[in-house]
C-alpha cells in the first residue's frame, strides 16, 4: 500500500513546489497544490477500492474453500459413523469372545460373548489382565499363564498375527475350556494395544 501511494506523495510535494515557484517568480495564480491533493485523493481512494476488491475475492474463494473441507469433513465422519456402526454390530453380534488388550494383558473393550466365557464379573475384568484367567492344571503350575505373557511380547514385537491354542478357567466346568486364539497387534491405534479372539474348540 505504501508503494502504491508513493506517486500521489511525489505529485502533492511537486504541487507545493509548482505553488511556492508560482507566488514567488511566476504570478500564474495556478493552485497546483488543490489539484494534486485531488489526484491524490482520487488515486487512493482507487487504491483502496482495488485493495478491497481484492481481500473480498480472497475470502469469497476462503470461504468456498471452507465449505467444501467441512463437507468432506461431514461425509468422513458419516462414512466413520457407518463403519463403527458396522464393526460394533459385527463384534457385538459375533459368537467368538474378541476383545483389546493393553502391553500388560489388562482388558481395554470387550465383547458380550467373551464376558460368558471368563469366569470373572464384569466389574471384576478390569482388574484382571488376561494371563490369570488363564486355566492351569495341577501338573503345568503357571506354565500356561507364562507361555501367554510371551506371547503378548511376541505380538507386540511381530509383523504378523500371533497364534496359539490355551484354555480359559470355566465358570461351569472345575477345568479349562480350550480355545484357539488369535492376537494381532493394532499399529494404527498408535499404542501397544492387540486384538484378541477367542474360539472355541
Amino acid at each position: 500500500t505504501a508503494g502504491n501511494l508513493f506517486p500521489g506523495i511525489i505529485i502533492l510535494i511537486a504541487s507545493l513546489a509548482l505553488d511556492t515557484a508560482d507566488s514567488i517568480f511566476f504570478h500564474w495564480q495556478y493552485v497546483f497544490t488543490q489539484w494534486g491533493f485531488f489526484l491524490f485523493t482520487a488515486g487512493s481512494v482507487f487504491i483502496l477500492a482495488n485493495r478491497f476488491i481484492d481481500i473480498h475475492k480472497n475470502m469469497r474463494k476462503l470461504n468456498e474453500t471452507l465449505e467444501e473441507n467441512v463437507e468432506h469433513l461431514n461425509i468422513s465422519n458419516e462414512k466413520l459413523t457407518v463403519s463403527e456402526n458396522k464393526y460394533r454390530t459385527l463384534v457385538e453380534g459375533s459368537s467368538d469372545g474378541i476383545c483389546i488388550i493393553n502391553a500388560d494383558g489388562f482388558f481395554l473393550s470387550y465383547n458380550k460373548s467373551l464376558l460368558k466365557l471368563l469366569p470373572v464379573a464384569k466389574r471384576d475384568l478390569e482388574n484382571r489382565p488376561l494371563p490369570e484367567l488363564i486355566y492351569d492344571d495341577s501338573l503345568n503350575g503357571n506354565v500356561m499363564q507364562i507361555f501367554v505373557k510371551e506371547k503378548i511380547h511376541e505380538c507386540l514385537a511381530a509383523d504378523l498375527p500371533v497364534m496359539f491354542k490355551c484354555s480359559i478357567a470355566s465358570k461351569v466346568l472345575q477345568e479349562g475350556q480350550e480355545f484357539n486364539v488369535r492376537m494381532e497387534h493394532l499399529k494404527d491405534s498408535g499404542k501397544n494395544e492387540i486384538l484378541c479372539k477367542f474360539t472355541g474348540i
